[in-house]
């Protein structure tokens, strides 16, 4: 097992945050729920839990999502939470690209049919073998690295990326990813699964930065190394030796602290810039917005800009 990288703090903040959704949450087979659902104090979540409304208009959209899948898998009988689902129930990263969606594998096709009616599910029929299942919250969801490879099996090669990357920041081990894989013998979409895990790091510091780095993967760029020091600085990624790509978080200058964070940065690139290394700068936003945009201003600046970053010495011979 290698080292896990999670922040205790971040840690007890996400168990804490997932204890008060469960204590929130009413069930709508009480009249009590009805009553509540029937005023517009609560949101409905499905057929059988609501929300405090003035709860839920508070939350940030990645809360909601996780809200949803809970209350999805609270409610599920006999269904196993996969993909995206599974993997925010389990707090790893999700960077859903297209329409997200409830994803729950059956073992028959026998469903709900008001699930189905509401299109917010994609069920998948399938016997999940009970090594791969795990119990968290009171829901069943598929283990860590079978979530990883349902994610790149479904969603493609980004978001598995995404995935495999946050297991190997976790303190998963590639043996111990690369074992489970092969435990799932010949599925659809295991090479691709193979791909994200032979480009999977341990050092990506967040779901933006693994996004940013597979764009440029898929785009054929090369040399792109994650979290790389540089004199007593840390940069996101590193390309070609010389350019430098950051991708910004919005709460990273916000706050009361603002103002010191920004010239902390500016200190900061000051002191990178002036060995000669080239900065380009993102949002998650930007990202998401216009990837092929992105990948072709690196391809740009790598054809027209020239790195000065002096070489390092070489060995001396005598």
């Amino acid at each position: 097992m290698g080292v896990d990288r999670e922040d205790p703090f971040v840690e007890a903040q996400r168990a804490h945050f997932r204890a008060s959704l469960q204590r929130d949450t009413v069930n709508l087979r009480t009249s009590a729920g009805l009553a509540a659902v029937a005023s517009a104090r609560m949101i409905s979540l499905g057929d059988q839990l609501a929300y405090p409304r003035a709860k839920w208009e508070k939350l940030a959209h990645h809360k909601q999502q996780l809200l949803k899948v809970m209350a999805a898998g609270w409610s599920c009988r006999g269904g196993i939470l996969t993909g995206r689902s599974a993997a925010r129930v389990c707090g790893m990263w999700v960077v859903a690209l297209p329409e997200e969606k409830l994803e729950v594998s059956l073992p028959s096709r026998a469903s709900s049919p008001s699930r189905v009616a509401t299109r917010d599910y994609q069920f998948r029929y399938s016997r999940i073998p009970a090594q791969h299942i795990s119990l968290v919250d009171g829901i069943l969801v598929t283990v860590l690295v079978r979530t990883f490879a349902d994610i790149a099996r479904f969603h493609g090669f980004l978001e598995g990326l995404i995935a495999v990357d946050w297991l190997r920041f976790r303190g998963i081990d590639l043996e111990v990813i690369r074992d489970g894989v092969c435990m799932m013998g010949r599925s659809k979409g295991i090479a691709t699964v193979r791909g994200c895990i032979e480009h999977s790091v341990g050092s990506s510091d967040s779901p933006f930065e693994s996004l940013a780095r597979g764009m440029l993967i898929e785009g054929g760029v090369t040399g792109v190394k994650a979290q790389v020091s540089i004199g007593n600085y840390l940069v996101d990624l590193l390309v070609e030796g010389w350019l430098i790509i950051e991708i910004d978080g919005a709460v990273k200058y916000n706050g009361p602290d603002a103002e010191r964070a920004r010239q902390r940065e500016f200190t900061r690139q000051k002191a990178i810039a002036n060995r000669g290394y080239v900065f380009l700068r993102y949002t998650p936003g930007d990202l998401l917005r216009d990837p092929e945009g992105f990948v072709s201003e690196v391809r740009w600046t790598l054809a027209h800009r020239r790195p000065t970053v002096p070489p390092r010495p070489g060995p001396r011979h005598t």
